[in-house]
């Protein structure tokens, strides 16, 4: 909202832009933190991990970019076809929603530092186990939600936002699903 300049800037941009300057602070911080602990002296030479640190962290950021895309094309559709309440009540569950995906994303990073170090057997093994409690916690986890949805959004967004308990329930149906992908 900071950036609508005098409200000449549509609300559904603005949220664009704002979003994307955000990525850029962030990305210039972490580019800053990255220098000053790896030194100036020659910082971009043959034998450089900042080199080689931002060739990996760029070429993921850009996945994670898509796949952040597709968690928000949503919010673009539905601010350019629905009111702001019903962007916000829909905001609010989505954001609530993803607290499902906690739990397997941090699995999964674990697991892939985890599972390098291990021989291929052990790795799989450690995997299968691993997968059957994402499943079994997230799809608790997602049952309970769709269970509680009403309390949840009462207790994590206040009372305004009690209309947020029935798409809560219908990402909770999704947002399970998508859990077994990470």
């Amino acid at each position: 909202a900071a950036l609508r300049l005098g409200g000449s800037l549509p609300e559904n941009v603005a949220a664009v832009v704002s979003w994307s300057a955000g990525q850029l602070v962030a990305f210039l911080l972490c580019f800053s933190f990255t220098w000053r602990r790896i030194g100036f002296s020659n910082p971009f030479g043959p034998q450089s991990r900042l080199r080689e640190q931002l060739r990996y962290g760029l070429a993921t950021h850009v996945g994670n970019l898509a796949n952040l895309a597709t968690f928000r094309v949503d919010a673009l559709i539905l601010a350019n076809t629905r009111n702001p309440v019903e962007l916000g009540l829909y905001a609010g569950a989505a954001n609530v929603a993803e607290v499902v995906l906690y739990l397997p994303t941090s699995v999964a990073a674990v697991l892939l530092s985890a599972g390098a170090s291990m021989s291929p057997s052990d790795s799989r093994v450690l995997t299968l186990r691993a997968l059957r409690l994402v499943v079994a916690s997230s799809l608790a986890l997602g049952a309970c939600g769709i269970i509680f949805a009403s309390p949840i959004v009462s207790l994590l967004l206040g009372a305004e936002f009690s209309d947020s308990a029935t798409p809560l329930r219908i990402l909770l149906i999704g947002i399970s699903g998508v859990a077994l992908h990470q």
